[in-house]
């Protein structure tokens, strides 16, 4: 039974840090950079997380502004966030 509980653990561990990172992403009202913490961008040829290649700030309750790192890669970003199929419901 102990030995349940020592696997189980880890699991549970991994449910709570899932939900925590979901929780970010909740609507409410305002505009939340949260959203777009898992959009992987195709830079470089490598994938590349969107906060790693330009910054993200809310502006207002409606508006998030990102600036890329590299003004050649704003192509590759608008349209990393327009496939990302996790943020149909946001976008």
């Amino acid at each position: 039974m102990n030995n349940d509980l020592e696997n189980a653990s880890p699991r549970m561990q991994k449910a709570v840090d899932h939900f925590a990172d979901e929780l970010k992403k909740i609507r409410t009202g305002r505009a939340n950079a949260g959203i777009l913490e898992g959009v992987h961008v195709e830079i470089y040829g490598q994938r590349t997380p969107l906060q790693h290649a330009a910054t993200v700030n809310a502006v207002d309750a409606q508006l998030l502004q990102i600036t890329p790192f590299d003004p050649n890669n704003l192509a590759a970003i608008s349209a990393a966030i327009r496939e990302d199929q996790s943020l149909g419901r946001y976008v």
